[in-house]
């Protein structure tokens, strides 16, 4: 019933402004929630392939993205027949741009279905019903679950996803006796390191995660599951399922830049937590500081490397040598043949086996090959080299259970800055990475994990790699002997055993035991080694932090903030080394 006082025109006339203003920025009526979730995965797979720079020189990848934008526009066909005209007509235009999508597309071809689905504003419809609020001080999940579904991806790189891994281990040992279902586009990854889980693939099928939460609400079993988005940088993935009543528990975590977001099934307020230091990024550390948020307290110290590497009980010492990127890296086979050479010119050297990564193509794996015949034509003793062989590409990746059961057995990486450097860093295999510059903030925090960048000369890599290869067990035992005598190796291990307890302490007494211990160990590094840290360090070499702290000492939270800053620095690594030597 309309009142009295009311102009029925006047109504009808605000409510075509309201309807006027609502098409302006979108489409007016609500969709499906279907169709809202097939133009949220289009949308995210076809920005996967614009914004990634690394897309368009990898044809593997780019040929797999666009397979599943074509699998989105067979989708969207499907529901054509139930929507309302508006939508009918954008979801015809935005399936036959899907269609006529392809590899040898370039990047303005994908980044307009972002652009066309961003105009449809089809999130709107979810921000409507959800409400942000900073995440509970405490244990955010308090209840058990029998199922948990993890699903990567889209945009999200493997070694990204390797960045996760003692995440998803607290996850399990917390909910130690749930049920762990994996979709991605790296199978082969989670059949390695997860073998206990059921692992799915989403190459050609990016509904499929989706498919398995209808069918657990169908079950009634949603109120004991618990799904988890993982991506980089947060794709809005845990509003995908905000218009249903009844749904599970969802999180997603942004990996590139430490958040979480934690939308519980009760409708209740989304929690956001951050993790990422701003002064100081690591996402690995933000990984294990949002396991904490979520879960409360875990031990999984047992993942971190702490115990010596594993090539000192071994007679012949093994390398897996990783020369591909999908970044250009200008490097020849000869320049690899020399690292290799000078690397392992050492006296009482094992007997020394290398492994050369084939890559993902004829052309690299012939690559690969020129890298192999160089080296040999060095002439090096007690010394054999060969390819990697492998049944198959990395996409959609039979060769990495290859790759990972090489890795497994190897004693030392040495390679470009890619997934194999993380891969590394998970089986505590220690690395030397090669990469354009430092970043610290994606960097793996482990001891044996470390990185060079380009810009020094071979000289200086060789060094270095040398350096590890004697620390993670490369010589013979005389020869192992006689640098832990030139290194005062127990020495070392007090001064790591002290390090480590001033983490423990009050920051000004943190301080001053620090400067203490660090003081120590670097007067006790032949200056040869100095001067190479010097180098790898470079403007936050211990001389200049520990100038720096001069200045700084006052105050507390600089100081603190310079050692977390050494805590990640070649220095601090080869303390930790020389004392597992």
């Amino acid at each position: 019933m309309i009142k009295k006082n009311v102009d029925p025109a006047g109504l009808s006339r605000s409510f075509r402004e309201l309807t006027e203003n609502r098409e302006r920025k979108g489409l007016t009526l609500r969709p499906p929630k279907k169709l809202l979730q097939l133009l949220h995965l289009v949308r995210e797979h076809a920005a996967a392939i614009a914004f990634r720079p690394i897309s368009f020189a990898n044809k593997g990848y780019l040929e797999e993205r666009v397979g599943e934008l074509h699998c989105l526009g067979r989708e969207i066909e499907l529901v054509l027949p139930g929507l309302k005209p508006q939508w009918h007509t954008v979801s015809i235009h935005i399936r036959r741009l899907l269609e006529n999508i392809s590899a040898q597309h370039g990047k303005r071809d994908f980044s307009r279905i972002v652009w066309v689905c961003d105009q449809t504003r089809y999130r709107s419809f979810w921000k409507e019903t959800a409400t942000y609020i900073p995440a509970y001080n405490g244990t955010i999940i308090k209840k058990k679950y029998d199922r948990v579904i993890v699903v990567t991806g889209p945009g999200i790189g493997l070694g990204d996803e390797i960045s996760c891994l003692e995440f998803i281990r607290s996850l399990k040992a917390v909910l130690s006796a749930a049920d762990f279902d994996f979709y991605g586009f790296y199978p082969g990854f989670w059949n390695a390191v997860a073998p206990e889980s059921t692992i799915h693939s989403l190459v050609g099928k990016p509904t499929k995660p989706f498919d398995c939460v209808d069918d657990i609400v169908k079950e009634r079993k949603a109120d004991r599951t618990l799904l988890v988005f993982i991506n980089f940088s947060g794709l809005r993935f845990h509003l995908a399922f905000c218009l249903d009543k009844v749904r599970p528990d969802i999180i997603e975590i942004a990996v590139g830049k430490g958040v979480m977001w934690f939308a519980p099934a009760d409708g209740s307020p989304i929690q956001v937590a951050r993790a990422m230091d701003e002064l100081s990024p690591c996402n690995y550390v933000a990984m294990r500081k949002l396991a904490g948020k979520l879960l409360g307290p875990v031990n999984n110290n047992g993942f971190r490397q702490k115990q010596p590497a594993h090539g000192f009980d071994k007679d012949v010492f093994q390398i897996i040598i990783s020369p591909f990127t999908s970044k250009q890296i200008f490097l020849g086979p000869q320049d690899w043949a020399l690292i290799i050479k000078k690397a392992i010119n050492l006296n009482d050297r094992k007997q020394v086996s290398v492994s050369v990564l084939p890559g993902m193509s004829e052309q690299s794996k012939e690559y690969a090959g020129q890298i192999v015949d160089e080296a040999k034509t060095n002439g090096i003793d007690n010394f054999n080299i060969r390819i990697l062989e492998n049944n198959g590409s990395l996409y959609p990746d039979p060769a990495f259970q290859t790759v990972y059961q090489s890795m497994c057995r190897s004693d030392l990486l040495i390679g470009i800055d890619t997934y194999t450097a993380h891969l590394a860093a998970a089986l505590s295999v220690p690395s030397v990475a090669l990469c354009y510059y430092r970043n610290v903030a994606f960097w793996p925090d482990i001891s044996n994990s470390t990185w060079i960048e380009l810009r020094h000369d071979v000289d200086t890599i060789t060094e270095w790699t040398s350096l590890i290869l004697i620390l993670s067990g490369g010589l013979k035992n005389r020869g192992a002997a006689t640098i832990k005598k030139k290194l005062r190796a127990e020495e070392f291990i007090r001064l790591e055993s002290d390090l480590n307890s001033a983490n423990n302490k009050a920051i000004p007494e943190r301080i001053d035991k620090s400067l203490e211990n660090y003081n120590a160990a670097w007067n006790l590094l032949p200056v040869n080694y100095r001067n190479l840290i010097n180098q790898l360090d470079y403007n936050y070499a211990w001389p200049k932090i520990n100038g720096w702290l001069g200045a700084y000492l006052p105050d507390e939270n600089a100081s603190a903030w310079l050692l977390d800053i050494i805590d990640r620095s070649h220095f601090r690594k080869l303390i930790q080394m020389i004392a597992n030597f």
